[in-house]
This record gives C-alpha cells, structure tokens and sequence, in this order.
C-alpha cells in the first residue's frame, strides 16, 4: 500500500471538536536527522478535524525542527519525497524525534514518547511482511495495548486504509479501545469515520449531496441517476493526480450515453485547479469547495485516500469504492464499459 491515511480523513463531524473546547495550544517539536540527506523537504499532515492542511518541513544539512500548537496528542503523517509515508505521535509540550537514513527510510527510528518506541518496535518486527500479516499483528498489539495512541495508528494503517474493510473487525477493536480510554476524542473521530464508511459501502445507496460545480451549476445524487457514475476524489499533491484525469477521460469520451464523472478536487489553491482543467481537458462535472479534507463532501463520502474513485449504478448503489486506476478498469470492464475498441 503507497500510503495510508488520508486515509483518514477529515471526514469527521465537527461536533467532535467540541471535546477540545476550553483547552490551551502548547506547541509539539518534531526534530530529527537523516543521514545521507543534506537539504530537501517533507510534509506533514493530521487527519484529527482540529488540524488544517499540509504544512512543509525543510531538511538543511540532513537536520530538521518544525513545531506547532495542539490541544491534544494526535497522529501525524508523514509524506517524504518518494511519497513513502510513516506515522508518528505528537503531544501538547513534547518532542519527538526521528532517526533515520535516506536510502533506507524503512529502518527510520520513532521516539521521544512511549508511544512512538512501541511503535517503531512493532515496524521493525513486522519487518516488510505484507498487510494480511500487518493485521493479525496490529490486532494483537491493539488487543494488548489499547490506551496506547500507537494502535489508534495501527487502527488506521491496517484496519481503515484498506480497500476492502472488515467494518465488524475495526468496529470490535474500536470498543476495546473505547473502553480503556472513554474520553478520548481521536477515538470517537476513528468511529464516526467508520460508520461513514459504511453508510458508503458497496451495495449500499449513494449517500444524498448537493454541490456546485467550477461552472456555477448545480449538482445532487439525483443528478446521475440513470448512467453509470464515476465519483473522482484527487488532488494536485497526490501523487498519482494525473491518472484520474487521462484514465476516466478516454471511457467518457467513448461511452457518453452510459457513464458520468464527479470530479471532486480536494485543493485549496483555484489557479492551480484552473490550469489542470485548461491542459488535462478534465471530462465531467468538476467541484473544488476549497476546504480539502473539511469538505462535506468528504464527510458524505467517507473518503480516506486521493487519487480514489467510487462507482455508482444507474440505480445510484456503489458498486465498489476506494479504487486505483486498474480496478476501476475492471469494474467498468465488468459493465461493458471499455476504453479500447
């Protein structure tokens, strides 16, 4: 899996923010040193809804430090270069730090806060072994852990970034962690977030959503009901951003009569958006709200990872959701919906 988070998500209600009214902003510290890296740049981000789009760290000398107010400890995630992603734990007043090499960011070391020593030990055993492995073993370290803030990461790494989730699975583990630590707001964020998922699982009806396009129209889930639809969720960070343009523009251009694009861009920047429609000849309605992952839609939708797309029956049920270029490939395929002739 390339990465995981956005995985989550800020498709979180805000009423869960009001658990953090009345507290006071004390800044983190994130500093670190990558051997084999004497200046570059990496980006760090939080699904937690009280935290606001990417912010860039710079790397002078193979030496960083970046700071920031929180109320509470979240999960950050972070982006590196080859667009490898790793999670760490921040807290109100702490430091973590990072460890690592440049040509073998796998081996990167955690620490700073208990949590993030539980959490390197776990990556360092679990070595490069796949995701099915990855479960069984995060399951474990949950069951034995689960006041820890490193199984809320292993909970969105392993049990909500997958395509295919076992909501049953995620949903027991959820309340374990629930019960050992009951006023945890991150907590409360993962289960509002799984129970989005599944309002937007396959074989279930596309939620209902109103939107407006880049051209002034507007759009609703009655809008398309009568042709297949392909819900687009990207952005101009991502690092695939490229394929969701070319790859559903060549089926729309051969099969206008039964399929139908939502382009929903999760940038905050409008120039930009503007000139990928101008070049990429974008197909489809195309919708940008600027709010990223605090767009409603997003919310409405269940989104965890851009590029990602969901596709609609005529009847408006999903289909299939959370899929790459190739599956959705099939899935059109499956339809009788082709790109070649």
């Amino acid at each position: 899996m390339k990465r995981f988070l956005l995985t989550l998500l800020k498709s979180l209600p805000a009423l869960i923010l009001l658990t953090a009214c009345g507290s006071s902003d004390r800044p983190f510290t994130l500093k670190g040193h990558f051997r084999h890296l004497q200046s570059g740049d990496f980006y760090v981000y939080s699904t937690d809804p009280t935290w606001q789009g990417f912010d860039t760290v710079h790397v002078d000398e193979g030496r960083f430090r970046y700071s920031r107010p929180i109320t509470d400890t979240l999960v950050l995630t972070i982006q590196y270069p080859n667009f490898m992603q790793m999670q760490v734990i921040v807290a109100p007043g702490k430091t973590t730090t990072i460890k690592g090499d440049a040509n073998n960011l796998l081996e990167t070391r955690i620490g700073g806060l208990e949590d993030n020593e539980l959490l390197s030990d776990f990556r360092k055993s679990l070595g490069k072994q796949g995701i099915q492995a990855g479960q069984s073993r995060a399951e474990e370290f949950i069951r034995n852990h689960p006041a820890s803030f490193a199984s809320v990461a292993l909970l969105q790494r392993y049990f909500l970034a997958t395509r295919d989730i076992d909501y049953a699975r995620a949903e027991r583990l959820l309340k374990l962690m629930m019960k050992a630590a009951p006023h945890r707001t991150i907590t409360k964020s993962l289960r509002a977030q799984l129970s989005q998922l599944a309002q937007c699982a396959p074989g279930r009806p596309l939620p209902s959503f109103s939107a407006v396009t880049e051209k002034g129209d507007s759009v609703t889930d009655k809008t398309f009901r009568g042709k297949n639809l392909v819900i687009w969720f990207w952005a101009m960070w991502s690092a695939d951003m490229k394929y969701p343009v070319i790859h559903v523009a060549q089926y729309l251009k051969k099969h206008p009569d039964r399929l139908q694009a939502l382009n929903i861009c999760l940038d905050a920047d409008t120039a930009a958006l503007h000139q990928t429609i101008k070049h990429d000849s974008l197909r489809g309605h195309i919708v940008c709200d600027r709010q990223e992952w605090n767009s409603p839609l997003v919310r409405s939708f269940g989104v965890r990872d851009v590029p990602s797309a969901i596709l609609v029956d005529t009847a408006g049920t999903v289909i299939a959701r959370d899929l790459n270029e190739e599956a959705l490939g099939k899935e059109l395929e499956r339809l009788g919906i082709k790109n070649k002739d």
